[in-house]
C-alpha cells in the first residue's frame, strides 16, 4: 500500500502537511502526544510545571515566556470547494492564524 502524503517547510516556524484522506484526527493526537512526551526535554521540571519560563530577552531584560506548543490549522476540502492555490493559501492564513491564538497545543479546521 503505497502512502501519498507529502510534509514540506513553509519557512520559519510553518510547515505545511498534505494528506489524501479526511482521517486526520488519530494522526494530530499522535503528533500532539508526542510532542508533549518530547518537548520536555528542553525545559527544567519547574518551568514544564508552570507552564512558563523567564529568560533574557534579546535587549537583555528578563521577559516571560510560554511552553512551546503547537498550532495546528487544517484546511479540507470535504465541506467546501477548494479550486486554486490561492484558496489554498487564504484558507491556511485563516487556520494558522485562529489556532495561533489558542492557548497550548491547539487545532483550528476550516
Amino acid at each position: 500500500h503505497k502512502i501519498n502524503h507529502f510534509l514540506g517547510h513553509v519557512g520559519g516556524d510553518d510547515f505545511v502537511l498534505i494528506l489524501y484522506s479526511y482521517n486526520f484526527g488519530r494522526l494530530i493526537k499522535d503528533i500532539f502526544d508526542e510532542f508533549n512526551l518530547k518537548i520536555k526535554n528542553f525545559y527544567a521540571y519547574e518551568d514544564i510545571k508552570n507552564g512558563f519560563l523567564y529568560e533574557k530577552n534579546r535587549f537583555g531584560r528578563l521577559e516571560k515566556y510560554k511552553i512551546l506548543s503547537l498550532s495546528v490549522g487544517i484546511v479540507t476540502n470535504k465541506y467546501k470547494n477548494i479550486t486554486s492555490v490561492d484558496d489554498i493559501y487564504k484558507y491556511s492564513a485563516i487556520a494558522k492564524k485562529e489556532a495561533k491564538k489558542l492557548n497550548g497545543n491547539s487545532l483550528y479546521v476550516i
